[in-house]
């Protein structure tokens, strides 16, 4: 990649070039095997120790040690922008005599983004298929090749030992395990019925991979809006493993950001499942997800971080910010009483006890003394604000409290992340916004931080958008010279302002960076627009349905 100015040096090392690469190179490993991908890298070392070398030189020792042709997959992916979808189709009736397999690739592009995306464009793709016997847990046929054409019928070996009672267990699954650098699109009956039948009974990163596949296909276009309702419902229903869990956590908390905007959307985004007897909303995927992860919430809250696995504890932190989120409305839209509001009663009682010990700090005490938990420290203050359980000043109270624990950043920042996202003093978010632009009290290296909350801010759709707007020429004399934080606010404002969703606003988006030129952060502001252009074409497209259809089996 050619480096023109010094700012395009945080531009091409960001965090597409580092995940990309990383990803690329995990797909190799997984398509060679450990083994063998280990002896390449031995005879590349061995050959060029204390020599400089390029990165082709590094394909092409693999490809010697394994017969592979490396060089033709790896400068594919590494060379072009991008990734494939895999398209998968089999006229057969039954996976147990499944002979033929046709794979096409075509590019991954967001819905409404099209016209950015070379269309011709072919990747020499390694594919793994894989045909799982869920009853037995047994692999039975494992099968490599290499697309290396628009289109291309494979045959598959026939299938050896598998009795007639399990053909109904049998999945065909492409990319097992999401290991390679693609995503794969079922296009026959048969492999989406036999996959969503046996869901449940797949490994867990089997799952995973299913469930990232159609969130990304989704935001292509390539799933419609009733069957991501149909299956997310399932998954919600019976999935247990905490680990997926917190991936369709992270799907569904996307979902619900990125479609939010039409009436119908407004009146109907946050309420539970009722029956038409009682006060009732939408029985959509949404609805479900806010039962479901309060749920979760209720059954870990009050529970021991310091005996958790990783997975439940990140669940944990995550189903608590959410389902405060939901009880907190349901209580000010009347649906729960104040008394039942358990996580909110116990969210501000951790945030009242912490700010009151906040008090004390002068006089020698440790207001963290009183905190055993403080992942979820930030969203428990959040829930007190919007509850309005922490005092008419709350907000001031709470900027007190960063300002004490400056000298511990780590902690501080949880205050102050829940003052940017949940704080209703515009004045003073708006001196925060320019304390850290001006290095002043705030870090400036802390400024994705305050830009991400405060584009989420409950109470101020656009605060941080015409912060950005207004105060232009300080934020760009901070971090417009080429610094990455710059960018991550620019992509942080697009995707997680709930205003920019309309074509209209993509294009004032845009017209303001062309007015503004930012070398530093030109594919920031051109992935913020795709952004939100995705929005605004989902939203128009899908918005009704999404929420207020019911899409039961």
């Amino acid at each position: 990649v050619p480096i023109i100015n010094p700012a395009d040096i945080t531009q091409v090392f960001d965090e597409i070039s580092y995940s990309k690469g990383m990803g690329v190179v995990s797909m190799l490993e997984n398509y060679l095997g450990r083994e063998a991908f280990s002896k390449g890298i031995a005879a590349y070392v061995d050959t060029y120790q204390y020599r400089n070398t390029k990165t082709p030189q590094l394909w092409e020792e693999i490809e010697k040690a394994t017969d592979v042709p490396v060089a033709a997959i790896m400068n594919s992916f590494t060379t072009q922008q991008g990734f494939p979808i895999i398209s998968v189709s089999t006229e057969a009736t039954s996976l147990a005599n499944t002979k033929e397999v046709t794979l096409a690739q075509h590019p991954y592009a967001y819905a409404g983004n099209g016209d950015n995306v070379i269309s011709d464009t072919m990747w020499n793709v390694p594919l793994r298929i894989e045909i799982r016997n869920v009853a037995t847990g047994e692999s039975v046929l494992n099968f490599k090749t290499i697309l290396s054409a628009k289109s291309e019928t494979v045959t598959l070996p026939p299938l050896e030992n598998v009795k007639p009672e399990h053909h109904d267990s049998l999945v065909l699954i492409v990319n097992p395990g999401g290991g390679f650098y693609y995503r794969t699109l079922y296009k026959s009956d048969i492999l989406t019925t036999k996959m969503w039948d046996n869901f449940d009974q797949m490994p867990k990163n089997y799952r995973q991979a299913i469930l990232n596949d159609f969130n990304a296909l989704y935001l292509s276009g390539d799933i419609n809006v009733e069957e991501l309702n149909r299956r997310l419902s399932y998954i919600l229903e019976t999935e247990q493993d905490h680990t997926v869990l917190l991936d369709v956590l992270g799907v569904t908390g996307q979902l619900k950001h990125t479609i939010i905007h039409t009436d119908v959307c407004t009146q109907n985004h946050l309420v539970s499942p009722r029956d038409q007897e009682g006060t009732h909303g939408s029985d959509t995927v949404v609805s479900r997800a806010n039962l479901r992860f309060y749920q979760v919430a209720l059954e870990l809250y009050n529970k021991d971080v310091k005996t958790m696995v990783p997975e439940t504890k990140a669940l944990r932190q995550a189903a608590l910010e959410h389902a405060l989120k939901y009880e907190t409305n349901e209580v000010a839209n009347g649906r729960l009483g104040k008394e039942d509001a358990t996580l909110s009663n116990w969210a501000e009682g951790i945030a009242f006890e912490f700010l009151e010990s906040c008090k004390e700090e002068l006089k020698g005490t440790d207001a963290f003394a009183v905190v055993k938990d403080f992942d979820t420290l930030g969203a428990c203050i959040g829930a007190a604000m919007v509850s309005r359980s922490i005092p008419a000043s709350h907000a001031q109270n709470v900027w007190a409290a960063y300002k004490m624990l400056d000298s511990d950043p780590e902690k501080g920042n949880l205050v102050l992340r829940a003052l940017c996202r949940y704080g209703d003093d515009r004045v003073l978010l708006g001196d925060i916004a320019k304390l850290c632009t001006r290095n002043s009290i705030i870090r400036s290296q802390l400024g994705g931080v305050v830009f991400m909350n405060l584009a989420q801010n409950n109470f101020f759709d656009t605060f941080a958008w015409d912060h950005i707007k207004q105060d232009w020429e300080a934020i760009d004399k901070q971090w417009g010279k080429g610094q990455f934080r710059l960018q991550r606010i620019i992509e942080y404002l697009a995707h997680n302002t709930d205003a920019l969703f309309t074509q209209e606003s993509a294009a004032e988006f845009e017209a303001f960076f062309e007015a503004h030129p930012c070398p530093a952060a030109s594919l920031a502001i051109k992935r913020g627009v795709e952004c939100i252009k995705l929005k605004a074409f989902l939203s128009k497209r899908d918005a009704k349905t999404f929420w207020a259809a019911d899409h039961d089996e």
